[in-house]
């Protein structure tokens, strides 16, 4: 049986982790991620995460997918 991935954290809840990130600026950059991802993956979608210093790991993400006004203001067209 395959395991199962870890849930990647809520992108809305950045800042928490992030010290140095306000809630504003943390729902800017979640905003961002949601029209980008939007654009190219249909959620849930696996994540490969990889830094220099810790091996590479898979997540599982889920954001709610933007809308119209989402793509309007990072000017995106909806695919």
């Amino acid at each position: 049986m395959a395991a199962t991935q870890p849930t990647f954290p809520d992108l809305e809840t950045f800042h928490h982790s992030h010290p140095g990130v306000t809630p504003a600026i943390g729902a800017y950059y979640a905003e961002a991620a949601r029209v980008c991802l939007s654009h190219h993956h249909v959620p849930p979608t696996v994540i490969l995460v990889e830094a220099d210093d810790l091996p590479a790991r898979s997540y599982r993400l889920d954001w709610p997918v933007a809308g119209q006004e989402q793509y309007g203001a990072w000017a995106n067209r909806r695919v």
